[in-house]
């Protein structure tokens, strides 16, 4: 009885939890939604063009950042269960995102252009 008691509390846990990650999610579209119409009302056309080319760039670069949070994510999940050391997990990825965003900051460097 017991179990089945805590089996429905956490069941009725993960479908609240369901129900209001949707709802801020609709919630949240329809915002950007309502800010798209009014950029669009409010912006000239190449203002515009530019805001959504950034926006378009930033969704770009965040698909495989989404894909690596997952990756991490889990990797955190399975250190916890085995009661890992995830110190030294956080700084590797750390000391791997700082080697990256070097790299960036060398092309950006390189490839920019220079005024006289």
């Amino acid at each position: 009885m017991k179990l089945i008691n805590f089996l429905r509390n956490k069941i009725n846990k993960i479908i609240f939890s369901g129900i209001v990650i949707s709802t801020l999610t609709v919630i949240g579209g329809f915002f950007g939604y309502l800010s798209q119409i009014l950029l669009g009302r409010y912006l000239s056309l190449e203002e515009y063009a530019t805001f959504t080319a950034i926006f378009a760039l930033c969704a770009f670069v965040n698909s495989p950042l989404n894909g690596i949070m997952l990756i991490y994510s889990r990797k955190v999940t399975y250190l916890n269960s085995i009661s890992g050391d995830i110190i030294s997990l956080y700084k590797t990825l750390i000391i791997k995102i700082l080697i990256l965003l070097i790299i960036l900051f060398f092309f950006y460097c390189l490839f920019r252009p220079i005024y006289f």
